[in-house]
């Protein structure tokens, strides 16, 4: 665990172990652990507080899908699987139900616990308030609803209607339900948080997968009724994958048929109707998570000549407090190089970037030329001239037209380690524009 505030990295967990269902929130982390199947227990450690982690589940019982909103922790527990309700601050358990059916995928937010219940094929919606132990039943069909998920006020969920998929929405102040959508594709993955509700679609023909997918942000449409109307539409010839949401951030993974490039990982920010996205991370990304603007992932980087390893990232707006700036080093610069000194310093000075392969991977290729434009940046930046899109050139082989490429929005920096300097990524959008790169 990385504590962004502090610095501090701790383990919490001994190798050796089967790990699962690892959630953090607030002060209160939570995993599933044991050697084997039949050992596996719910643990919570508590940020701050000087003391290792606690089992909180018996020995033996099979918990499944754990989840946390900081102050409660629920999971399912045992075979067919009973919902489990812990208290983080009275240190005490709940079993919420006791009925011998299948409980499954449960969730808690703001006091409410939701989960599915049933065989999978016919499954129902349910939910409990902690506060008036009460528990009820939000679906009644002959359909198979599943994956709630709930912010507390609002739930979500998925229904299968035999062909594909359907999303649901349940308001707890007016016990009203609304269908959000009524399509020939699949969604999947819904979240809500306030307003807003996030979900995937793919598209899928006589019960098969086609090319083609996106997600949709719906956000809640001023009136006496309960409408949704879509925020933000995104569509691609290729399925986005693992979409992350914070309320205001889409996180996701698009797809790319460039040869030495898996996925690109993007964030859309939803500013009213006018969202915008920024690439941050070009190489091999995986399991993309975001949370009040800070962007975590893991992506493969190169190791050696030919080899790779899957590190821990996480990107973040310029100027954010908690997150310490990176340095910017060029992985065939080594110590003792030549020029090392001078390239690092017009580094940390911001005149030059290099050539970026990979989060906090960079060359600087110092035996190459120097193109014209990349030496008349250098020299600008550090005279401190001020310089736009709207100067004019004498040079005739240089007509006065704009990029045809743009930018992103936003600036990201990756950090490593505090006291280093901040590694700007924004940058044209398209591949292969350089940036100086001095011999």
């Amino acid at each position: 665990m990385r504590d962004l505030a502090s610095d501090d990295t701790r383990l919490l967990e001994a190798p050796g172990v089967l790990l699962e269902s690892l959630r953090v929130a607030d002060h209160l982390v939570i995993w599933v652990a044991g050697t084997g199947r039949d050992t596996m227990s719910v643990y919570a450690y508590e940020v701050g507080v000087d003391q290792a982690p606690v089992r909180i589940s018996g020995v033996g019982d099979v918990p499944f899908f754990a989840e946390t909103d900081g102050r409660w922790v629920v999971w399912t527990d045992g075979t067919p699987g009973d919902i489990v309700l812990y208290d983080a601050v009275a240190k005490t358990t709940i079993r919420v139900t006791a009925d011998g059916m299948r409980d499954a995928r449960p969730q808690v937010a703001g006091g409410l616990v939701v989960w599915e219940e049933g065989d999978e094929d016919t499954a129902e919606i349910y939910a409990y308030d902690i506060a008036t132990e009460r528990t009820w039943r939000l679906t009644d069909n002959a359909r198979s609803d599943s994956s709630p998920f709930t912010d507390g006020a609002r739930v979500v969920w998925l229904t299968h209607d035999g062909h594909d998929t359907e999303v649901s929405l349940y308001d707890v102040a007016s016990g009203k339900t609304v269908a959000l959508t009524e399509d020939d594709v699949m969604e999947t993955r819904a979240r809500v948080f306030g307003d807003r509700v996030v979900f995937t679609w793919y598209g899928v023909l006589d019960g098969r997968l086609i090319q083609g997918g996106g997600f949709r942000v719906l956000e809640a449409r001023p009136g006496p009724t309960l409408a949704f109307g879509d925020l933000y539409d995104h569509s691609h010839p290729v399925v986005p994958l693992f979409v992350a949401f914070d309320g205001e951030r889409v996180a996701y993974l698009r797809p790319t048929d460039d040869p030495g490039t898996s996925v690109y990982l993007e964030v859309a920010f939803l500013s009213g109707f006018l969202p915008t996205s920024a690439s941050v991370n070009t190489l091999g990304a995986n399991m993309p998570d975001v949370s009040g603007g800070r962007i975590v992932w893991e992506s493969r980087v190169p190791v050696g000549a030919t080899g790779s390893r899957w590190d821990v990232f996480l990107a973040a707006p310029a100027g954010d407090p908690l997150v310490p700036p990176s340095p910017l080093t060029f992985i065939d610069v080594p110590a003792g190089h030549e020029y090392g000194e001078a390239i690092r310093a017009m580094a940390a000075a911001g005149l030059v970037n290099g050539y970026a392969l990979a989060p906090l991977t960079n060359e600087f290729r110092p035996d190459r030329p120097v193109w014209r434009a990349q030496f008349a940046k250098m020299v600008v930046g550090a005279l401190g001239i001020p310089v736009d899109e709207s100067m004019h050139t004498r040079f005739i082989d240089m007509p006065p037209t704009r990029p045809t490429t743009s930018t992103p929005t936003s600036s990201w920096r990756l950090p490593t380690s505090p006291g280093s300097r901040a590694v700007s990524r924004t940058r044209p959008s398209s591949r292969g524009a350089p940036s100086p790169a001095p011999s």
